[in-house]
């Protein structure tokens, strides 16, 4: 009975998160300008087969060739964009409780950062921008996520994922390189097992690394 009321109240928190965002985008026709509007001519020049070389750009490819990949789908449509990111954005704040119920095991505190979110003005605002950050947000929470899966559950393969997602989000933002480090000293922490915690740093680390090669190797070598 409690299983099926905290599902119930996820769901609400989920509808709750798309609502405002669905608002949002609906209400607010902002146009790309600035930065914004940098990640929208990139994009256009990946889907015309120009290059993205890093030396000519401040940002890493991931968000343009996301972008791309939209507009290849859609058009050069800035609300599929929006939508698009609307329900990113919302399935962010279901992770976050999964995230949450893992790494607390309480219901409560789980359901209340999934709500947080889903509510957070920041992460209904980029909903409605051509900005990274939603799309940042959401593979860090997957990759993290599943990292924990890895550590708790004893599977390889969540930290495999995990490596993999790691690396796709700093193509978008790369600010979670260090990840793999304190994913070790939490493990160790936690198990007090050093060899458990580097095989999983090394694991996550190789994934990451092969993500990011080509990238790296067509930039700057």
């Amino acid at each position: 009975m409690k299983r099926k009321s905290h599902f119930f109240l996820l769901l609400l928190i989920f509808l709750l998160a798309l609502g405002l965002r669905l608002f949002w985008i609906r209400s607010v026709k902002a146009l790309p300008s600035s930065d914004f509007l940098c990640y929208d001519v990139a994009a256009q020049e990946i889907l015309k087969g120009k290059m993205y070389w890093a030396h000519e750009k401040i940002w890493p490819v991931g968000y343009p060739a996301f972008l791309a990949f939209l507009y290849y789908l859609f058009g050069h449509s800035l609300m599929s964009v929006k939508f698009v990111q609307v329900i990113l954005s919302s399935f962010t704040a279901v992770l976050i409780y999964f995230l949450g119920k893992e790494l607390f095991e309480r219901e409560k505190s789980a359901l209340l950062g999934s709500l947080i979110f889903a509510i957070y003005p920041q992460s209904i605002f980029y909903c409605g921008l051509l900005a990274s950050e939603t799309l940042f947000i959401f593979l860090m929470i997957c990759s993290i996520l599943l990292a924990v899966l890895g550590a708790t559950r004893h599977r390889w393969i969540f930290l495999v994922f995990s490596g993999l997602l790691l690396g796709l989000s700093s193509l978008v933002r790369p600010v979670l390189l260090g990840y793999p480090f304190l994913h070790f000293l939490w493990v160790f922490f936690m198990e007090k097992n050093f060899r458990k915690a580097a095989s999983q740093f090394l694991v996550i680390s190789l994934v990451l690394a092969l993500v990011i090669l080509p990238w790296v190797i067509v930039n700057y070598l």
